[in-house]
């Protein structure tokens, strides 16, 4: 039994170690492949350029931060390992009074030439 349990926490210790966190605010772009992408400010994938967001990638906006397109997303999850998308704290959203508890939500710019083609397949949204 101890042998178990300990083999169990260095399964849980290992896999938390290799997780891994990228923080993000400004002008964003390329591929997002790390275990949690923490957004620290208003984001944008500007116009001509693409952001693709690999399966199983959770994205916290740590407030009420704006996620503007003007290029092109690709956040293409899987059935069995979607995109999240959420706010870290949601202490006040109950309130109408304010946007505490809420990220911003996505914003597509309708000048842009190039977001046409941006795809969401197995994600989860959520607080926004």
């Amino acid at each position: 039994m101890r042998l178990s349990i300990l083999f169990s926490l260095f399964i849980i210790l290992g896999i938390s170690a290799n997780a891994s966190i990228l923080q993000v605010s400004g002008e964003v772009s390329g591929t997002w492949n790390a275990d949690t992408v923490q957004v620290m400010d208003d984001i944008i994938v500007p116009n001509n350029q693409s952001l693709f967001i690999n399966p199983g990638v959770k994205v916290i906006f740590d407030g009420y931060y704006y996620f503007t397109i003007a290029g092109q997303i690709q956040a293409n999850g899987l059935e069995n390992d979607s995109i999240s998308f959420f706010v870290s704290d949601t202490t006040g959203l109950h309130s109408l009074e304010n946007n505490n508890g809420a990220w911003a939500g996505f914003w597509f710019d309708n000048l842009a030439t190039s977001n046409d083609s941006s795809t969401f397949d197995y994600c989860q949204f959520k607080y926004g």
